[in-house]
Parts: C-alpha cells; sequence; structure tokens
C-alpha cells in the first residue's frame, strides 16, 4: 500500500480515478486539500484504512468536495464507516449519477441528512444506486421527511443486506417518479419494500397522504426474502401503470403479492386492482402464498402474455381476470382449481407435477350448465367458440395421481351437434410425460372434441 499524499501533484487535476490499497484515512483532506472538484469517476477497491470519503472534523476542512463526480463505485472496504464524516462540505455529490457501493461491512447507512445537510436537493440526479452485500446496513438513506428527492433514479438493485428491513419510506416513494427498475435479492430481514412513516410531521404532512404511485416503474424482481410478508399495499399497488413484469422466488414468509397494510388487517375491502402494462407474472417457491391479492379484490390484467407458478403449495385463490388471449400458463406443484377460469385464454399450458387433481380439465360441458358444471370457467354468458378456443400447446408432466386427462359429461349437450362448442379445435400440440396412473385422455363422448389442428 501507499499513501496518496506522496502524489498530490500527479492526480489534482484528474477527472477518472482508480484506487485500490492506500493507506490514506480519507481522500479529503488528507490525500488532496482542494477536493477533488475535476473528478468525474471514482473507483476505490480494497483500501481497508479508509473510513470516509471526505473528513470535515478536521482543521484543514475544505471548503467542497466531489462537486462533479458522476460515477462513485467502492468495493471489498471492510473500514468503510461514512461517505462524508462530519457535515458535507459545499456541492458534496450534487452531480453523482452512479452509486455502486459493494462488500463493505461497517457501513450501517448510504446517505444520512447530516451528511448531506447544506445540500438543496441531495442526489437529486442520481439516476443508478446498486448495494450489494453490505453486511451491516440498516438504512438506505437516513434523514427527516422529504430531505431526499431521488427524481431522476430509474434503477435500484439491492443484494446480500441481510439486516435491512425496509427500502423506501412514503415521502421518498413519492419522489420516485422516474424508477423503471427494482430489483431485491438475499435481503433476509426485509419485511416489507415500504417503510413506516419517520416521525410524526410525515404522518401529519398534506403530500403523506397523496395516493402512492411508481408511475414509471417496469420491471419488479425481488428473490431470496425470508421473512418478506408481503410485496407493497394494495394501495400503492393501485399506482402501478407502467409495470410490465414481476418475479418473485424464495419468499418463504410471503402471503400476498400485494397486500393490506397492518391498519387496515381485519377490515371488510372490495376493490378492482388494473395492472394494465402487466405482461409477465412469475411466482416461485412461495411456501405460505394464498393469493395475489387481499380476498374480496379483483386483478385485471388485459396484457398479460406469460404467468409462470411453481412450487406455491397454498395458493387456492387468484382473482386474476381479462387476461391476453393468447396467454402461455406453466403451472408445477401447484392446485389447479385457482386458475381454470384462465384455461378460455389459454393459448399454451404446461401442467407439471400436480398432485392434488386426478383428472386435469374436468366436466367440458355445454355453456348452458356451465354455471354449476364447469368448475371455475367463466363466459359471462356470452357464446363461446368452446372450451381451450386458443390452446395451441399442451404439456402434461409428472402428474402422478393423474387418471384422465379431460372428462366430458355425459347427455348434458341439447343443442344439435352442429351447434356444439368444438373442444380443443386449435390444439396442435400435446405432450403426455411420466403419467403414472393416467387410464384415459379424454373420458366420455368424443364426438365435440376436434383435433383437426393436431400436428
Amino acid at each position: 500500500g501507499v499513501r496518496l499524499s506522496a502524489f498530490k501533484e500527479s492526480f489534482s487535476s484528474s477527472k477518472h480515478l482508480q484506487l485500490s490499497e492506500i493507506e490514506d484515512q480519507n481522500l479529503v483532506p488528507e490525500a488532496n486539500r482542494e477536493g477533488l472538484n475535476g473528478l468525474t469517476s471514482l473507483e476505490l477497491r480494497q483500501c481497508k484504512d479508509l473510513d470516509c470519503l471526505v473528513d470535515t472534523t478536521t482543521m484543514n476542512e475544505p471548503t467542497s468536495a466531489f462537486t462533479h463526480l458522476e460515477r462513485l463505485s467502492i468495493n471489498y472496504m471492510d473500514g468503510l464507516e461514512s461517505l462524508c464524516k462530519g457535515h458535507p462540505p459545499q456541492g458534496f455529490l450534487k452531480n453523482l449519477k452512479e452509486l455502486l457501493i459493494r462488500d463493505c461491512n461497517k457501513l450501517q447507512v448510504v446517505l444520512s441528512m447530516d451528511e448531506l445537510l447544506h445540500n438543496r436537493e441531495p442526489l437529486s440526479k442520481l439516476q443508478s444506486l446498486e448495494l450489494e452485500n453490505l453486511a451491516e446496513l440498516r438504512w438506505l438513506f437516513k434523514g427527516s421527511p422529504h430531505s431526499f428527492i431521488f427524481q431522476s433514479l430509474k434503477v435500484v438493485n439491492i443484494s446480500g443486506c441481510g439486516v435491512l428491513k425496509s427500502l423506501f419510506s412514503p415521502s421518498l416513494i413519492q419522489s420516485l417518479v422516474l424508477l423503471e427498475k427494482l430489483q431485491i435479492r438475499s435481503c433476509h430481514e426485509l419485511k416489507t419494500l415500504l417503510a413506516e412513516p419517520e416521525s410524526d410531521d410525515e404522518m401529519e404532512s398534506k403530500s403523506s397522504s397523496l395516493p402512492l404511485c411508481l408511475p414509471k416503474l417496469k420491471t419488479l424482481d425481488i428473490h431470496h426474502c425470508s421473512k418478506l410478508e408481503y410485496v407493497v399495499p394494495i394501495t400503492l399497488a393501485q399506482g402501478l401503470p407502467s409495470l410490465e413484469s414481476v418475479s418473485i422466488s424464495q419468499c418463504y414468509e410471503l402471503k400476498q403479492v400485494f397486500g393490506m397494510a397492518k391498519e387496515q388487517d381485519g377490515v371488510q375491502h372490495d376493490g378492482l386492482l388494473l395492472l394494465a402494462s402487466l405482461q409477465h407474472l412469475n411466482l416461485e417457491w412461495l411456501l405460505k402464498l394464498t393469493s395475489f391479492v387481499p380476498q374480496n379484490h379483483i386483478v385485471k390484467a388485459p396484457a398479460l402474455k406469460r404467468f409462470y407458478v411453481y412450487d406455491c403449495p397454498q395458493l387456492t385463490n387468484s382473482p386474476i381476470q381479462h387476461v391476453h388471449k393468447k396467454l402461455e400458463l406453466r403451472l408445477e406443484g401447484v392446485g389447479l382449481s385457482a386458475f381454470k377460469e384462465l384455461f378460455d385464454n389459454t393459448k399454451n399450458l404446461l401442467v407439471h407435477r400436480i398432485w392434488d387433481d386426478k383428472i386435469l380439465i374436468p366436466d367440458l360441458v355445454n355453456l348452458e350448465h356451465h354455471s354449476q358444471a364447469m368448475m371455475g370457467f367463466k363466459y359471462n354468458g356470452e357464446p363461446s367458440e368452446g372450451c381451450f378456443p386458443n390452446l395451441k400447446s399442451l404439456r402434461v408432466k409428472n402428474c402422478v395421481n393423474l387418471l384422465k386427462v379431460f372428462e366430458i359429461a355425459e347427455g348434458l349437450y341439447n343443442q344439435e351437434e352442429n351447434q356444439a362448442p368444438q373442444i380443443l379445435s386449435k390444439l396442435e400440440y400435446l405432450e403426455l410425460y411420466y403419467l403414472l396412473d393416467l387410464r384415459q385422455i379424454v373420458k366420455g363422448p368424443t364426438r365435440y372434441v376436434n383435433l383437426q389442428s393436431l400436428k
């Protein structure tokens, strides 16, 4: 290791600086008293003695520091405790656009308001925030309500922050008007993305009563957060007009994707949740998940094209309606009853390891009897081309108790044969694999089964 003070002149006018294994305790003023205001990019790696970037508690307090820095990357810094010790100098990080902090085991908060006291809009230009393997991180940002304005932030990626319990306060969420991508992984103490109000002032402020909204959020990925009970309140879910993709896996305490806030528990609510842009929904290894939304809520997702569910054994209610007419539906290790309302719009259906149903599709009957015999199929009283009018591909695998794939009830068709619905008329591909108890593919009268498209 070396001390930067021996090379002050060589980097004082640099725009890009990479430092590794230096022995200084801070960069400003110890290594440079002028504040390194010419830097636009700074990368620090394995500087175990560095406990902060700027120290203003010394006699050589700088007047400004890092005023033009746009990209800051900090890696494997076991001694780092804060970005700034003492009151920040003028313009500290005011132009920062990208912040990456990885493997800094002493860091408890990314930025607090004390560190940014003199900035009018701290981090207002920040576009990308990436935090990884910060073992002691307890807060992302700490300060009074509305201290931070993240009006430019587009991407947030957080992983391996094992003691972090929540992410954003309500007032902070209101500033995330451009956030497009939120990824959270391996944060095992995380219970909710939305923190409780930080003070009485925030609870009473007018803006805190405004509807929560993330108008530009497109991608939401959450994986391996073992204490997460729900992702966001249903009230925030109403403000996700651009949400295109949701993927959630290995959150073993998750009961609902969009839940009800604690103060509303036990209160009867009815509601419609419109996710107008949602195209991809992936739910995996959610052992306590019972529903996508609270009871008595209906979800409309008219653009939903791919819906995958793996190993969610308690999922009995999936009130998602009005999906795309060419839905790809994959179900594995889950009961079928929660999804049968989606079958009418399903183009590709993959069923794998279904244990509870001995008949995959029971009682395919005429529409006059659908209310009592269709087991969840709904046609809203309108004429239909028949059951599974859009299904082109069906794959059924490893359903060891399955006896029959389809069952058509005897004697329930009252129409003339040329008026009766044609079942499976667009089916092109059928794969049946490892069905040890399978006795019949179709039980009942087969004259309404039309396999003219099967290839």
